[in-house]
């Protein structure tokens, strides 16, 4: 492993921030669309997958500038979350042949990810 990266976001105060929810500045088509299809609602999906966006950057403190909407946080088939890089930061990680992977988590009105940066297998 070579890094990872942690955040933490309370659900509540993330509802309220309505201006990162609608803005289209931290999230990409997909994922404002996947919000408002979550059971869960679409303020804790959100929530969730800035807490991912966050703990990758805490991760990688050393890294090409990048833009909200050049991390993307998607999901497979059974739901587990994985991110898709693009732009400079997509580039700068294929180039240094490393792999990042999310988990996200929710519990008592928080969102809670993790972000891990090891050497591709």
């Amino acid at each position: 492993m070579i890094s990872i990266g942690i955040d933490i976001q309370s659900i509540d105060e993330f509802a309220a921030a309505r201006g990162l929810l609608e803005s289209g500045l931290c999230f990409t088509e997909a994922e404002r669309v996947h919000g408002e299809r979550a059971a869960a609602g679409a303020a804790s999906s959100l929530a969730g997958i800035f807490a991912a966006k966050e703990a990758l950057l805490k991760a990688l403190p050393m890294r090409p500038p990048c833009y909200w909407d050049e991390i993307e946080v998607a999901h497979d088939a059974s739901g587990r979350p994985k991110f898709r890089l693009y732009g400079a930061l997509e580039q700068w990680i294929r180039g240094l042949h490393w792999t990042v992977t999310p988990s996200i988590s929710h519990s008592g009105g928080y969102a809670l990810a993790v972000a891990v940066v090891d050497r591709e297998k």
